[in-house]
Parts: structure tokens; sequence; C-alpha cells
């Protein structure tokens, strides 16, 4: 599976280029929960932006901290992006974070897991179409460590495995562009299930 998404990533990565590829991730100083129990940034300081490839601030240690632009406690990180999404079926997540977590794509919310917590894991399940799915990841620190990775299951998938950089992008791209990158990512899917049969 590690190689079906490895060779995702670099086809991914070769379609995209740096046009619009990875996340965009805006922290912020303090962190807060509305009225609807959803993480805010409304009314919070922005500290500043970020490139990232990957959900991945996590060394799978109970004492991590991750520090994002060198803050240390008491922040909020949102991302913004698509999840290119390859082909139709159920999608598993999986978080583990260190404070609080919201994930959600397009209007469904796939972890709801914001409570104060010690790499606490968060688990949720969408029913996607193939193609670009609008990607809102919103995680706080409070005191101590810190830390959060996002993970999942595409269908046919046995193990857990980050969110791969080949997936995630700031934008929408080009029909054609989405295109080519969701076969290679359906091929790659493939060749590993395939492998899988024969082993």
């Amino acid at each position: 599976m590690k190689a079906n998404w490895l060779a995702a990533l670099v086809l991914g990565s070769a379609v995209a280029g740096n046009a619009w590829g990875d996340l965009r991730a805006d922290v912020y100083s303090g962190w807060q929960i509305d009225l609807s129990g959803n993480i805010s940034t409304v009314g919070l300081t922005h500290l500043g932006t970020f490139v990232d490839p990957q959900i991945d601030h996590w060394d799978n240690t109970q004492g991590y901290r991750w520090n994002p632009l060198g803050v240390d406690e008491l922040y909020t990180v949102t991302w913004a992006g698509y999840l290119l999404v390859p082909a139709d079926g159920v999608y598993e997540f999986r978080s583990v974070s260190d404070d609080g977590i919201q994930v959600f794509i397009g209007d469904q919310t796939v972890i709801n897991n914001p409570g104060l917590q010690w790499y606490g894991e968060g688990l949720g399940s969408a029913t996607l179409t193939a193609g670009a799915h609008a990607l809102d990841v919103r995680f706080y620190e409070n005191f101590t460590y810190d830390g959060v990775i996002l993970q999942w299951k595409p269908p046919g998938a046995t193990e857990w495995a980050i969110v791969p950089a080949g997936v995630l992008v700031t934008q929408v791209p080009e029909p054609g562009a989405v295109a080519l990158a969701l076969v290679g990512l359906a091929v790659a899917a493939g060749v590993s299930r395939r492998r899988q049969g024969d082993a």
C-alpha cells in the first residue's frame, strides 16, 4: 500500500507542479470553540501562513511538540484546499491530535474531535465521488505537548496511511490535470491490489 500511494504522490506532483499542489495552512494566536461546537478563528490574531504538503506533524511519541511557525502553546492552525479523490467509494479517515481537531470535506463533518486531549484519536468516514472536494481542517493546541496527523483508508486499503501530498491541493486545477492525476491514482491503486492478491 505504501508503494501504491508513493507512486500516486510522484505522479500527482509531476502533474500538479507547484501551481496548485499542497495545502494552505494559517496559524492564529489562541483557540476557541464557537456556539455550534466548532473550532473557530473569528477574532483571533493571524500570525502567518505556510504551505504544507501533508498534515503529518507527530512522531508517534507522547512527548512530541510541533510548534508551527515557532508558536509553542495556545494556537490554532487551519488547513484549506481540496482533496483529490481517485475513485468513487467510502473513504475512512483517522486523526491523532493534541489537542482538538475537526475535519470537513465538502458539507460533511468527517472528524469531530474538538476536545482537550493528549494525542487522542478521531475517526470518521465519507462517501465520496471521484474528483476534487473542498477540505477544511481545524486544529488547536492548549498547553504543553502538541502534534497532529491526518490519515485515510481509501476503498480497498487495509492499513492507515498519511493522506498523501499528491491528493492535497490549494485550488481546483484545470479539469484535464485533475483527470490525469486521478487516472494515475486509480492505476497505482489497482497495481497495489493486484500485488496484494498475488501475495
